[in-house]
């Protein structure tokens, strides 16, 4: 990713994890907590991980939800990406519940987590 990405990405973060006057190091530890917690849930239960067919690129990626850290009730969600070369899961951007919902095709039913 190149740095106006990850700058733009951040940026996102902060304002979404609902840490906008936060230190960077602040919102990097949780952004970090965030994922971690979400790699055993998905393993659990794939109903949270949504997919999203991305038009431009034509390609699937994922949505993972997340809850904002100074409000218990506001959800923003992950969108990463499959990188088949190197065989990971690429964070991508950050969208609110209401961006998400109107970009998620629907494939299987929401878990309850959304």
């Amino acid at each position: 990713m190149d740095k106006d990405g990850f700058d733009h990405l951040f940026d996102r973060a902060k304002e979404r994890a609902g840490l906008p006057n936060a230190n960077d190091e602040v919102v990097r530890n949780y952004l970090r907590g965030a994922i971690e917690n979400l790699v055993p849930k998905i393993t659990r239960n794939y109903k949270i991980a949504i997919p999203v067919y991305y038009v431009e690129e034509k390609r699937m990626q994922l949505l993972l939800p997340f809850i904002s850290a100074s409000n218990s009730n506001d959800v923003s969600c992950f969108v990463v990406d499959r990188d088949d070369e190197n065989k990971i899961y690429r964070l991508k951007t950050i969208f609110d519940l209401d961006h998400a919902y109107f970009s998620a095709r629907l494939i299987t039913r929401p878990d309850k987590e959304w």
